[in-house]
Formats: structure tokens, C-alpha cells, sequence
């Protein structure tokens, strides 16, 4: 169950992009790239996935978690 809330954060929109915004945020992705019909998380959604990778311990050092 460690990896429970980051499963569910891939689902907290219909648009599979979330994964992708999470791997960017790890920095293993260099920018925010996609394509249509994706599109970048919305400033609220990256505030929730940002706390979830806080909880897990996997924020990248330097990066603030949204409140």
C-alpha cells in the first residue's frame, strides 16, 4: 500500500498526462512536453500531485511542496 496515493494521483483527472507531470517533476523529464489532445496540469492539480510526492519522501530536493 506505500505506492497507493501515488496510483490515485494519476487519476485525479480524466487526462493521462498526470503521470507524465509527475515524472517532470521528479526532474526525469527535461520540460513539459505533450501532445495533443493532452494537456499540462492545471495549477490546482499540480498543487495536489506535488503533495502527494511530498508524502512518498519523492519531492526533489530543492523544490517546495504546494500547500
Amino acid at each position: 500500500y506505500e505506492l497507493y496515493d501515488l496510483f490515485r494521483a494519476v487519476l485525479f483527472d480524466t487526462n493521462p498526462i498526470r503521470g507524465k507531470d509527475m515524472v517532470k517533476i521528479l526532474d526525469l523529464l527535461p520540460g513539459n512536453y505533450h501532445r495533443l489532445p493532452m494537456m499540462p496540469a492545471t495549477p490546482e492539480v499540480a498543487k495536489r500531485l506535488d503533495a502527494v510526492l511530498a508524502r512518498a519522501g519523492l519531492l526533489p530536493e530543492g523544490r517546495a511542496a504546494a500547500e
